[in-house]
This record gives C-alpha cells, structure tokens and sequence, in this order.
C-alpha cells in the first residue's frame, strides 16, 4: 500500500545522498551499480547464509531487468528451459521473445515436481531451470528443504543453471525460515535475483543478481552496453547477439 511508505524517510535518504559530494552519484556509476549499495546487498545476503561480497553483485533495474540480462547471456534460439507451472507470465513471454522451447514442471504442496522433472531430462537437454522456492508466485507454495537439495543435486548432475528468483522472500514474517537453494550451492550453479519491489517500492525499479564474480563480469559488460547504448541494445535485442 503506497499510504504506508515512509515518505520522509525516503526524501532524507535521497537528499542525503545528493548533498554528499563524495560519493559520486552524478558522475559515471561503477558498471556493477553503487559500490555502497551492492556491499549492504552482500551483508544482508550473509544473513540468508548466501556468503558473498560486493563483486558477487550486480545492480539491475528490477527483477525483469534481471531476467533479460540472464536470457541474452544464455540462452539461444532452440534452447529448452523449465519453469514452474503456474509460472510468472512475464517470463513466459520473455522465454517467446527469444525463442526457446518451454517445458513446464508442475507445482505440487511442497514445490515443484521434481519426478516430472526428471523424466523429461530423460528425453531433452534443458539449459535453464527458473524457480521461485520462497512464496512462489502465483500458488503461494514454499519448496520444502528436502526438494531445494534434490532440486539443487539434479542441476548440478545435468549441467543446469539454476535461477532462483527471490521476489518474495523479505516476505517471510514469522515461523522457520528455509534456507535458500544459493545458500547450499558450491558449485556456483545458482543464479539468485533479488528486488526491492516488494519491500521498498516497485516503482524504484531497483534489483539486483548474485552470481559468480565471472558470471558478474559477463552479465556486467551486457548491462553496460545497453544502458549506455539504447539504440543499439535495439539492434541486438532483434538479432539476441551474444557475448
């Protein structure tokens, strides 16, 4: 609700920052996003178990920022991915744009089906899994701890990226908490995606993705070009050029 946000709070932050000439906002920012900023992220990730530092984070202009940035790192016409089913519309139409096949997992009580996952690895090669374990969107559901670690086990034994997109998971107010598949990854197989949309206000349009440092710098360099470069980010969005 836009009535509950403290907007005094908000106008003494921003007005802080603009009167702090130190910090360099009205020059060119780092290409990773707000030095500051990303090293709060990484604290508040070590809370979450995920023990990363700033280099681990990329700035992004919220979660389908994010999303777009991970489809033109990876992802190539023809290429399969999994998503959950319901899933986020937005990635459905993301997943059209650039034209790769969709399977989709169905969503049981206790998060998505991993048995149907398993059997159509049986039959295809698929490059990316997207899952949202925490308040998934739109059933509610959360992934129970057993299935984030098989879910995890069978990324890893089949070459799988995994994203884990944490919109909702600042949104947990009471009662255990379960502890992000990125917080047992030690294969850097877990792209996670965090936003301040629902904890802060979507219209900031502010996220940001933890990775690893090489995945960062690849994701790094693409958001570069096309913050800086708008008609041209045009012209590869329709070729989807890769790096």
């Amino acid at each position: 609700d836009p009535e509950l946000i403290d907007k005094r709070a908000f106008r003494d932050c921003f007005d802080k920052t603009v009167m702090d000439t130190s910090n360099g906002v009205f020059g060119y920012c780092q290409p990773h996003g707000f030095e500051p900023l990303r090293e709060e992220i990484a604290s508040h990730m070590r809370l979450h178990c995920i023990n990363v530092c700033a280099d681990n984070v990329l700035i992004t202009n919220g979660s389908q920022n994010s999303l777009h940035l991970l489809f033109q790192t990876f992802i190539n016409p023809e290429d399969t991915i999994a998503i959950e089913s319901p899933a986020y519309s937005m990635l459905i139409h993301m997943a059209n744009y650039f034209r790769c096949k969709i399977v989709e997992i169905p969503v049981n009580a206790d998060g998505l089906d991993v048995n149907v996952l398993r059997g159509h690895l049986k039959r295809k090669r698929i490059k990316m899994l997207f899952i949202t374990p925490t308040f998934h969107n739109p059933t509610g559901v959360t992934t129970s701890p057993v299935k984030r670690e098989k879910l995890l086990t069978i990324c890893e034994e089949n070459d799988i990226i995994l994203i884990e997109d944490s919109i909702e998971e600042e949104l947990k107010y009471f009662g255990s908490v379960h502890l992000p598949i990125k917080a047992m990854d030690r294969m850097n197989r877990v792209i996670y995606l965090g936003t301040f949309s629902k904890i802060l206000s979507p219209g900031l349009r502010l996220g940001w993705i933890i990775a690893d440092k090489e995945c960062i710098k690849r994701l790094t360099t693409l958001k570069t070009i096309f913050d800086l470069s708008d008609r041209k980010s045009t012209r590869l969005n329709s070729s989807h050029g890769k790096l």
